[in-house]
Order: structure tokens, then sequence, then C-alpha cells
């Protein structure tokens, strides 16, 4: 972190020789900025009424300060920390006064001018903020556009981060169907079988997803997400696996598969010297319509994870079905 303020603070320094007195005001705020984001030392002082317990799977981040506004979702947390906490590697663009943070799959880029944060190429709504010379990022939608659960509890004034992998684990295997009814309840109920119950407006990856929990002598024995989308699916759908496969390593299977011979003719067919950019979109059209899907999984001794991209040309909307089951359990649709 050191090295990068070193750079930061040179090429400022640099920039109001060049330019001169003019904007030496602006160049002087932006290395404020900075110097909130990238010095250790820079604690904001709040009331203790104004301070939360942030969990990130289950271990504590260290995070000085969190600004608290009415709404929960405004909750405002220092950039440095959080992303120290959370193990970013962060850089700054000279050129374009940018602050540049990257982890695993997730990429976060702060636009010091504009006050904008983007997450993985989409700008999230809440602007960035100073608050007595820190920078200060939204730390729930931030975390939402990554694809982390979040679960705030305003009461205790605890905000847990999760990540996608440990969705999973929300329940043990021998949950009971009770358990998982009374943890539900705010959902929309969409069945209660007995040995199904599935509710909608589940938030998974920041969409309102379809969740189901199926048992097995009132035991839980698998959990299947389904998430209705087009214009994002790919995207999400790469991201889910590559985190898969950062936790279990390289799937068993992991490939796309035409319903038929014919499908994959009239690709190969379609495809005759294009571009990469032309295959893609046709690619993304075979998928859009039901020609093709793409599938992969992962076994381990106790569990098979599954994930499917698939279409249909019927409702122009692709499904993202992603599952956890232990390997003793077949769902066949009845008890």
């Amino acid at each position: 972190m050191k090295i990068i303020f070193d750079e930061i603070t040179d090429s400022l320094e640099m920039k109001m020789v060049r330019e001169g007195n003019f904007l030496k005001r602006k160049v002087l705020i932006i290395a404020t900025i900075l110097v909130g984001l990238l010095n250790s030392s820079t604690i904001l002082a709040q009331d203790e009424g104004n301070l939360i317990d942030v969990q990130f799977n289950n271990t504590q981040l260290k995070l000085n300060t969190i600004n608290i506004e009415s709404n929960p979702n405004d909750l405002y947390v220092q950039a440095r920390n959080y992303f120290e906490g959370s193990g970013f590697e962060v850089t700054w663009d000279e050129v374009e006064r940018k602050v540049i943070a990257k982890k695993d799959s997730s990429e976060i880029v702060i636009n010091i001018d504009q006050e904008l944060a983007i997450i993985n190429g989409f700008p999230i709504e809440q602007p960035i903020r100073m608050i007595e010379e820190s920078l200060y990022i939204p730390i729930i939608e931030i975390s939402l556009a990554q694809g982390l659960k979040v679960k705030y509890d305003d009461d205790r004034k605890n905000l847990q981060l999760t990540n996608l992998i440990d969705l999973f684990r929300e329940f043990n295997w021998d949950t009971n169907l009770d358990e998982i009814k009374n943890r539900s309840k705010g959902l929309k109920e969409l069945a209660d079988l007995g040995y199904v119950v599935a509710y909608s407006d589940y938030k998974l990856l920041n969409f309102n997803t379809q969740v189901y929990y199926h048992f097995r002598e009132n035991r839980l024995k698998e959990i299947a997400y389904r998430l209705n989308d087009k214009e994002r699916s790919l995207e999400r759908f790469s991201k889910i696996r590559y985190e898969l496969e950062q936790k279990y390593g390289k799937p068993e299977y992991d490939e796309p598969r035409f319903i038929n011979e014919k499908t994959f003719n009239s690709f190969i067919e379609a495809t005759k010297d294009k571009n990469q950019n032309e295959v893609d979109e046709i690619f993304f059209e075979k998928l859009v319509d039901g020609d093709l899907s793409i599938s992969a999984a992962w076994k381990t001794e106790e569990f098979t994870v599954h994930l499917l991209l698939s279409g249909s040309n019927k409702k122009d909307i692709t499904n993202i079905d992603l599952s956890i089951r232990q390997n003793d359990f077949v769902f066949t649709g009845g008890k």
C-alpha cells in the first residue's frame, strides 16, 4: 500500500508542476482523497452508536468506521480498510485518476472525479463519498454487485457478507423443513409439498431468484437456485463458474452442448469467416433460442454441484440453474 501511495503523490506533484497553479486546488483535493484511502492512520471520529460489526465469511473485518445513514442500504465503509480486509490488490491509474481494486473475478474501479464506483464493468447507483477527508464506499450495494450475500441486523448493528460458494452452507444437510420455513419468512412462497418448498424474491447475485429446498424424511438433501435473465446471463454464469472452480478445482465436465447435430452444423456454417465478436453474438443467439446449453459439474465425496445455462425461444430469456445435492440423493418429484 505504501508503494502505491508514493506513486500517487509523486504523480500528483508532477501534475501540479506541468499544469500550474490553476489546477493546484483540484489536485490537492485528489491527494487528500487518496490519503484517506491509503493512509492507515486516517480514522473517522464517530460516536459508538455509528460503529457496526462487519463479518466476511464469518471472519471479522478490521474496518475502523462505518457511516450509517437513515437507510440500512446507505451504509458506508472506509474504502482502504474494506479493500485490505477483503484481500483486494489496489493500484492507481494516474492518467484516468482512478483507484482499481482487484480480487479473483471481481474488479472495483473508483473514479474519483465522477464520484463513481464501477463493479465488473457496471456502475452502481450510489455515489462514493468524502467524509472528513476520507474516501467511503456504499458497502451493501458494492457487495451485492460482487455477488455476495448480504445480511444486516439493525438491532445488533451487525453486517454479514458471504461468498456465493458459502451460500450452499446456509443450512446443514440435515436441516429440517420447519427451520427452513422459519428462516424464509418474508419471502414469497411458491410451493410447499412437504418434500419440497420453494420461494421467490430470494437474493442471489443481486437478482430476485427462486430457491428450492428438497427433502427426504424431513431432512434437507438438495438446494437449487434459478436465475431468469438474458442481458447479463453469460457474465453471471462465467462468474459463478469461476468461483466454483476456485473452490472445487477443475470441473468434471465444462462444455457447451447442442441439442442435436443439425443445430451444431448450422452454428458451424453461420460462424464461417466471422470475427470473434460476431461468433460470440451468434453463439448467444443460439443459446437464447434453446439450441444449446452450457453446463459444468463438480463432485466431492459428499456432494455434487451442478451449473447450467440454457435458454428458450418461447420466452426470450435464459436460465441459470445452480444446485448442490448429497451424492446419495436422487430427486424423483416425490417423497
